[in-house]
């Protein structure tokens, strides 16, 4: 599996679904049960490439809270050790700094859900989701989103037994979801509309409607999301331009045929400097945007009118924000949504990752950009 993959059963992503849905479970518990496979999926793939480099293998593993943190974007230390506590109660998970274990078995609920809804598919045999839409979903704080993927992944995700590689393929009904998991079908097409939109499931544009009215739409997981995320670049540095111009030949003599060189009035006496607006806020190019000098610009600006006030957490929401809209064609809308909205929770951790390596990489030629007013 080239791109990164944990196998996680039916059983235990249900489990976690069931518990949120029949309220055993708050919503901040089930990301953090989701970003607790990707801590241990972590460990599994380091232990894989120890053994394909022969090296010995560590007996300690350390399993922090503080990767939670950082995985589920917003949790404080309390509101992590609550959902704890809460997995640990509803007999999900057992998390210790040695250990991460799941309950393998179905808690009430999610052996009739399986054999009602999953249409034959065995509640023990591995679902092979991406990691990073493991992350995707420990870090969203939209409950239909969550559970709209999870369906998706139910309906799509398996792996070829012949050849071992992953099908992404499915179809499936906006109203079997709203229906299984107790959402509403506004919801489930509202969050299906949306996963189009991050280019996560491809869009059915070729079934007929009884086809649709039958079982559904025809979809296709992207299992490489998050992995064709343009960079942001921004401008070089402007270099000194050192070039002078020839100085002026001297004439010992005048001439004697004009004696005046008054110019008139009408007559240009010089080259006129051309005047660069600065970035406008309310109506900005994509060049401007992608520009360092400008979109520093654009940010003071932004603070100057009190969209959000000046601290490295909001440089860096900022440039994730850049980062993010980058990715679609209507850049500027979806920039200036996030900005006004501060959807700071839709930002992913790959697109943090390249706004600070741009943001660094820009402070090695001026270390004093994005501190103070230009």
């Amino acid at each position: 599996m080239t791109f990164g993959y944990k196998a996680i059963t039916p059983i235990k992503l249900l489990n976690g679904v069931i518990a949120y849905r029949d309220k055993k479970i708050s919503f901040k518990s089930l990301r953090v049960y989701l970003a607790s496979f990707e801590l241990v999926a972590i460990r599994e793939a380091a232990k894989r490439t120890s053994k394909l480099k022969n090296k010995k293998e560590r007996e300690l593993v350390c399993f922090k809270r503080s990767e939670l943190l950082r995985l589920t974007q917003g949790l404080t230390s309390r509101s992590l050790g609550k959902a704890i506590k809460e997995l640990k109660n509803a007999e999900l998970m057992q998390f210790s700094e040695k250990n991460i274990s799941f309950n393998n078995f179905p808690i009430e609920g999610v052996g009739e859900f399986i054999s009602k809804h999953l249409g034959g598919r065995k509640g023990s045999r591995g679902i092979p989701i991406p990691r990073k839409l493991i992350k995707l979903l420990a870090s969203t704080n939209k409950p239909t989103l969550f559970i709209t993927l999870i369906a998706y992944f139910l309906r799509g995700l398996s792996v070829k037994r012949a050849t071992g590689e992953v099908n992404p393929k499915g179809t499936v009904k906006a109203s079997w979801i709203a229906k299984a998991f107790g959402i509403s079908l506004r919801s489930a097409k509202s969050s299906r509309a949306e996963l189009i939109a991050l280019d996560i499931i491809s869009k059915d544009e070729t079934s007929y409607q009884r086809k649709l009215n039958r079982t559904g739409s025809y979809f296709i997981i992207n299992t490489k999301w998050g992995r064709t995320t343009r960079k942001l670049e921004f401008a070089p540095p402007y270099t000194e331009n050192r070039t002078e111009f020839a100085p002026p030949i001297k004439r010992l003599k005048t001439t004697k045929v004009i004696k005046n060189h008054k110019t008139k009035k009408s007559e240009n006496s010089g080259l006129k400097k051309k005047k660069i607006k600065p970035p406008n806020i309310y109506k900005f190019t994509l060049d401007e945007l992608k520009k360092r000098d400008s979109n520093e610009k654009l940010y003071w600006e932004a603070v100057r009118l009190g969209y959000f006030k000046h601290s490295e957490a909001n440089v860096l929401n900022w440039l994730s924000a850049t980062v993010r809209a980058s990715k679609f064609e209507n850049t500027i809308p979806i920039f200036m949504g996030i900005i006004k909205k501060k959807l700071w929770q839709n930002i992913t951790l790959d697109e943090e990752d390249r706004a600070r390596t741009a943001l660094n990489k820009a402070r090695e030629f001026n270390p004093m950009i994005f501190k103070k007013v230009a």
